[in-house]
């Protein structure tokens, strides 16, 4: 089975040590959709994991969790009659994934193109990035199997830069390690 990693920035996993493609997309929704494009074009997976670090509201800290839900955190076209984090003219505000079976806990993922540093979802627990959605939901529309594992890193407040920082060499070495076994795995 061919499966291919997406991750944001190679400071968030050791491509090397992984016996599988890996690529980067930089940091962000457009940049997430354009290399998800561009993998599955060139690789042709059946499954594609999305790897990297995420801050965390009411979850531990240090810790991975599978994504089963995501949200486009920064969509509001509520002024229009659309519910908050609706893309106009679709349905729902969340596309549900089937989480990976890694044994780790299972959360949503509110995805936006910004550093969280201060809630303002409104929920008592989730998962901030800034890729997950735009990467699940061109894996959907394409028919690629789709999972998502994020390492927490930070708890999206004030502390949050300088924690994801701090957190950083960990999270690398845990999604690395992730990585490998899910290979030995297959």
């Amino acid at each position: 089975m061919t499966v291919v990693f997406l991750v944001a920035l190679e400071s968030e996993l050791d491509a090397a040590a992984v016996d599988a493609p890996v690529v980067f997309s930089g940091v962000g929704k457009v940049n997430a959709a354009m290399a998800t494009v561009a993998a599955i074009r060139d690789y042709q997976p059946r499954m594609l994991i999305n790897l990297g670090t995420a801050g965390g509201k009411g979850l531990v800290s240090k810790q991975m969790y599978c994504v089963d839900k995501v949200v486009q955190g920064d969509m509001d076209a509520s002024p229009l009659g659309f519910e908050r984090f609706q893309t106009p003219f679709e349905s729902g505000t969340a596309l549900e994934l089937v989480g990976l079976d890694a044994g780790f806990p299972f959360a949503t993922c509110y995805t936006a193109d910004r550093f969280v540093t201060a809630d303002d979802y409104g929920v008592a627990s989730c998962l901030f990035d800034m890729e997950c959605f735009a990467i699940a939901k061109v894996c959907r529309d394409l028919g690629v199997e789709f999972h998502a594992v994020k390492f927490v890193t930070d708890g999206g407040d004030d502390e949050a830069s300088d924690d994801w920082e701090a957190n950083l060499r960990i999270a690398r070495d845990n999604l690395t390690s992730l990585a490998q076994r899910i290979i030995a795995n297959l």
